[in-house]
């Protein structure tokens, strides 16, 4: 059996835990080895996803990385935020780089936008990191144009557009799923948490008052969605208001979604669920990479920045909500992402 080092995000996010259980699936016949604990990874039950024994943690953090990855016969990035500019100088930024990627054997970069960044440097030392890889193919047309000089760069929808929907009893319940984030640690949006919540606050009013089944959605515990979802709850009166919390129920989050009539969201992949599904969406955006998404799908519906969540009318929110129609040619194109692996691995599907 062929082993792969794969390098995602793995802290019970929605989106990313939805990656793993589609590359899992893909290849069955190849072993995935993850840096992240073995016990967390158990609950995914995908016998080919494997975690890392705490022995084994300890000797990742003394050895570089990249010395553990060339034990593999490929690696693969897979995720979307995953080249978001932090704060290191131009030189920690390249010994990490080296750190984290190995280029001697196989490299994949799927699913993944680029961004956002600042300084030149950031840009240029992943431009030469992407110019080593087998295949970069980017979820967005905005993150391929900036380094469309690479004959290596690809595009193609983001992977979760290929989600199987017909696995999930897809009705259209009287409910409304509203995801939330948590502002309070983001440092350009952490000005607009108080409005945002209040607004979030308001839209779950809204509905409940119209005898709606009101659901607030956390995505990723990790990243404080619970803890704005529990800020807005300490202030809700109706009753018709719930929450749902992600935990790594991948199956019962779907049926969730599924099961509803509009999807409000903020979390990228709440909005891309919704689409998938066939639901009446508001997207609300916190990051431009939904924004660039949007705009590749060609969505004719309306949007809200949460800078000006404040200004939202929510008895007329029933005019932003718009239904995109099939996904048929998203979903096909998503699949795109994986046709260079599936050439180097020769898999049959």
């Amino acid at each position: 059996m062929k082993k792969i080092f794969l390098n995602m995000y793995l802290k019970k996010n929605l989106g990313d835990d939805l990656f793993l259980n589609v590359i899992s699936k893909r290849y069955p016949n190849i072993g995935f080895y993850t840096n992240t604990p073995a016990k967390e990874i158990k609950c995914f039950h995908l016998k080919n996803i494997h975690g890392r024994s705490f022995i084994s943690r300890i000797i990742n953090k003394i050895l570089p990385s990249t010395k553990n990855i060339r034990k593999y016969d490929a690696s693969v990035v897979l995720g979307g935020s995953m080249f978001i500019e932090n704060n290191l100088t131009k030189n920690e930024l390249k010994e990490n780089i080296e750190k984290k990627y190995n280029t001697s054997s196989p490299l994949f970069i799927l699913g993944a936008n680029f961004g956002p960044y600042k300084n030149n440097y950031y840009n240029d030392l992943h431009k030469e990191l992407f110019s080593n890889a087998n295949d970069v193919c980017f979820r967005e047309k905005y993150s391929a144009e900036l380094f469309k000089d690479l004959k290596n760069v690809r595009v193609a929808p983001d992977i979760i557009f290929g989600l199987d929907a017909k696995k999930y009893e897809i009705k259209a319940e009287k409910k409304i799923i509203i995801s939330v984030i948590n502002l309070e640690n983001r440092k350009e949006l952490s000005k607009y948490q108080k409005s945002y919540e209040s607004k979030i606050l308001e839209l779950a009013g809204y509905y409940a008052d119209q005898n709606y089944e009101v659901v607030l959605m956390s995505f990723c515990k990790a990243e404080g969605d619970e803890i704005a979802i529990n800020r807005i709850l300490e202030k809700a009166k109706s009753e018709n208001i719930k929450l749902f919390y992600y935990c790594g129920n991948i199956n019962e989050a779907l049926n969730e979604i599924a099961s509803s009539e509009i999807i409000i969201g903020t979390r990228f992949h709440s909005v891309v669920l919704g689409l998938v599904f066939g639901k009446k969406v508001l997207p609300i955006i916190y990051s431009k990479k939904t924004t660039n998404m949007l705009n590749d799908i060609n969505y004719k519906g309306k949007t809200i920045s949460i800078a000006d969540m404040e200004k939202l009318d929510v008895k007329n929110v029933e005019n932003y909500l718009y239904n995109y129609g099939k996904t048929d040619k998203l979903s096909a194109g998503s699949k795109q992402h994986f046709a260079k692996l599936d050439e180097s691995l020769k898999e049959d599907k």
